[in-house]
């Protein structure tokens, strides 16, 4: 039976129901979002802003004047050169297309060339060829660059958290040394990074006001990832991240449900990313010949190329010399270590521990954002294990924004503390500045070779020298160049004189054109550098190995000047008025063995810490059957450079002309730990097995060989008799008909 209801007493109606309250539905918009409503600030923090901004811009400008020359310059220069030329000739001239060119120079036609469109029409007006006042306009150029960063770092970090963030990035960008060296001679990395930050930026302020985002926000986006193109190709990634994050900001605003419920929305969305890409890319496209021609086929060309670009240069990491295409996965993340200001550093992890404070503060969208434009090509890069070189210049694109969280992570330090103490403000100014005070009288000392920057962590560029690359672009020949003009060496009355380099290009536009055609430049090996005539020689340290460099034998004892930042060498000038072991190489080059040891005995007399002199006096003696003094002779260079390469290799030599096989064995496998690639170390090893009659080690051997040096006609002949040995004379015939060919 059922139960029946209770009803009152008095009207006999049915007792209250007790009804629970709705929660309340989350506003994903305010939580994706927060507040982006600028702290209040003092009058005073507004001229500070302003006064740091101001001086930043002309520590940029300024430091443009001073710069040296990259040596990457020499190919951009060319490009500049044939855009305006096409521009010009309305595409009738097809040189920036480099159809017809095999050499480095056809790679060009795969970057945008805003840049070297802008700066090539400038100097073409101002009536200037590639010299020195040439590349001064392309430093002032480049620096510009380096401003709309310095603006778009203070000016989002004043955005999201006040003036006293703004303030925190700029002294946080003042105390970036790297970039700043950068700003003022890297025509590549650094407007690919304005255009990158740019874009990530109004992609921000984008998102702030949809679905109907202020018109200048949009184009502010089109133009930097416009700008982020029509320098790399790589720049679509500012079009992928907008078709992401705009997807996101969909979602939160509509659900899923929205992509039918609110279907005209979701077609505005979609018109605005569909919209801007084809509008971004079609600008960048303006500035970017080769895509021209075929603008879906030629990017996808370009981004394959350099998604898979193999640069094959010896480096120097850690202390040891290796191929940029064997680096460590831990590369970036070592090198940003050790040459990022420690503030910088502190800033970006503060705001990884402070994630969720910031999260509240400013917002979700707003903070992945940064953490995403930052650390997802970080992370790509190392997980394709992506040819690295020349420090991290090629992320130099994801360092704006770490500035951005940094200064996010500061100021939320400090406004947490505020409310016990109205000192937390300036205390937290004045801890950052205390943390960049090593990067900032770095750059004040050093202004013209910023670029060469590590932190205490490393021990500074004490502490990196001959572990690290320094002046691997070869700045430095700027202010040797400038030297011999301050002592008389360079001058318009002077008689003709060469300049032996390892950076000719960086020397010869550094010439003035009073006097540059009565000089002229050899470019030098620096393991060979008296294989040709030069009467004084500039020679960075960037070719120079490790292990030489940490034996302090280097500057020699012919440096009559040395190019220093904080006490370390970066580049000399030698001067070599006897010219003893540049006739030692000719002689015995002609065969004249005694007279050229002669020649290489004065050598060493006179300069007893030339690594050459002694290494071509070893050759010289092993070339007369003197083993004993050529191992002596060759102990005395590796003495002065350990594991130099030619040492070794004669030392091995040695031994073999004196039928010490274990000893020669030794010898060659040191020096295939110095360099895994020496055909001639293979070639000798082989040999050695070869009269042990361990015939497949010395095949293995040969092979690898004629791997290395496809040219290596001895390997081959050498395999050809062990197959005759065996009996196998179809393939000894086959490896004497490929020696034949040589």
């Amino acid at each position: 039976m059922a139960a029946k209801k209770k009803t009152t007493k008095k009207s006999g109606k049915k007792a209250p129901q007790k009804v629970e309250k709705a929660k309340p539905r989350r506003n994903w918009v305010a939580w994706a979002y927060g507040n982006e409503s600028e702290e209040a600030s003092s009058g005073t923090l507004h001229k500070v802003y302003y006064g740091l901004l101001a001086l930043s811009v002309v520590t940029l400008l300024g430091l443009a004047l001073v710069t040296g020359i990259n040596a990457d310059e020499k190919f951009q220069d060319d490009y500049s050169e044939k855009l305006v030329d096409y521009y010009a000739s309305g595409g009738g001239d097809k040189a920036a297309l480099y159809e017809d060119d095999t050499s480095s120079q056809r790679f060009n036609k795969f970057y945008g060339g805003f840049f070297e469109l802008v700066s090539g029409s400038v100097n073409r007006m101002l009536g200037y060829h590639p010299g020195p006042s040439y590349h001064r306009v392309r430093h002032l150029l480049n620096a510009l660059f380096g401003v709309l960063i310095l603006v778009i770092v203070a000016g989002w970090s004043r955005r999201m958290a006040g003036v006293r963030a703004g303030i925190l990035a700029i002294i946080l960008m003042l105390a970036s040394p790297r970039l700043l060296g950068h700003s003022v001679m890297n025509p590549k990395d650094i407007p690919f990074a304005a255009g990158y930050l740019m874009g990530a930026f109004y992609l921000y302020r984008c998102l702030l006001s949809m679905p109907r985002p202020r018109w200048q926000d949009a184009l502010g986006f089109v133009l930097g990832a416009a700008l982020a193109t029509a320098t790399r190709a790589g720049g679509i990634l500012i079009f992928c991240y907008s078709g992401l994050f705009l997807g996101i900001d969909f979602l939160l605003r509509y659900g899923v449900k929205g992509i039918a419920g609110e279907f005209k929305q979701f077609l505005t969305y979609a018109a605005y990313w569909i919209g801007s890409t084809l509008v971004g890319f079609g600008l960048a496209l303006l500035f970017w010949p080769y895509a021209l021609q075929a603008p879906l086929e030629h990017t996808k060309e370009a981004l394959d190329l350099f998604s898979n670009y193999a640069v094959r240069i010896i480096i120097l990491f850690g202390g040891e010399n290796m191929f940029s295409d064997g680096i460590p996965s831990s590369y970036p993340l070592v090198w940003l270590g050790i040459s990022v200001a420690l503030s910088v550093i502190a800033g970006f992890f503060l705001s990884l521990l402070t994630f969720s404070g910031l999260v509240k503060k400013h917002g979700v969208i707003p903070v992945v954002l940064l953490l995403f434009v930052t650390i997802f090509p970080l992370a790509y890069i190392m997980f394709k294990e992506s040819a690295l070189y020349d420090g991290w210049r090629q992320l130099l694109f994801i360092y704006p924004t770490v500035l951005v969280l940094g200064a996010l992570g500061f100021e939320y330090l400090a406004q947490r503390f505020t409310p016990r103490t109205k000192w937390a403000g300036p205390a937290i100014i004045g801890i950052v500045v205390l943390l960049s005070a090593d990067a900032l009288l770095f750059t004040a000392r050093n202004p013209a070779l910023a670029y060469v920057y590590f932190n205490p962590l490393a021990g500074g560029i004490k502490g990196a020298f001959g572990q690290y690359e320094l002046d691997y672009w070869g700045l430095s020949s700027r202010q040797a160049v400038e030297w011999m003009e301050d002592e008389g060496i360079l001058h318009p009355g002077m008689d003709t004189l060469t300049i032996g380099t390892t950076f000719p290009y960086n020397v010869r536009r550094q010439l003035d054109l009073s006097y540059k055609k009565k000089v002229k430049i050899q470019y030098i090996r620096y393991h060979r550098r008296f294989s040709e005539s030069w009467d004084y020689g500039i020679f960075p340290s960037r070719f120079i190995r490790g292990p030489h460099l940490r034996n302090n034998t280097w500057p020699t004892s012919k440096t009559v000047h040395r190019i220093e930042a904080n006490g370390v060498p970066l580049a000399v000038v030698e001067y070599d008025p006897d010219q003893f072991a540049m006739q030692a190489e000719a002689l015995l080059k002609a065969g004249q063995a005694p007279q050229a040891i002669q020649r290489f005995q004065q050598e060493v007399a006179k300069y007893p810490d030339n690594e050459q002199g002694w290494n071509g006096l070893a050759s010289a003696q092993v070339s007369i059957g003197d083993g004993d003094q050529a191992l002596t002779s060759a102990a005395k260079a590796l003495e002065i450079a350990p594991d130099n390469e030619t040492a070794l290799y004669l030392k091995g030599y040695a031994y073999l002309t004196k039928n010490n096989g274990p000893e020669a064995l030794n010898t060659f496998n040191h020096l295939l730990q110095v360099d895994p690639e020496n055909a001639m170390a293979y070639y000798w090893i082989g040999e050695i097995y070869k009269q042990r009659k361990e015939l497949e080690t010395a095949f293995n051997n040969f092979r690898k060989a004629i791997e290395y040096n496809p040219k290596l006609k001895q390997a081959y002949l050498s395999i050809a008799t062990i197959f005759e040995e065996q009996g196998d004379m179809e393939n000894a015939n086959r490896y004497r008909n490929a020696a034949a060919q040589f």
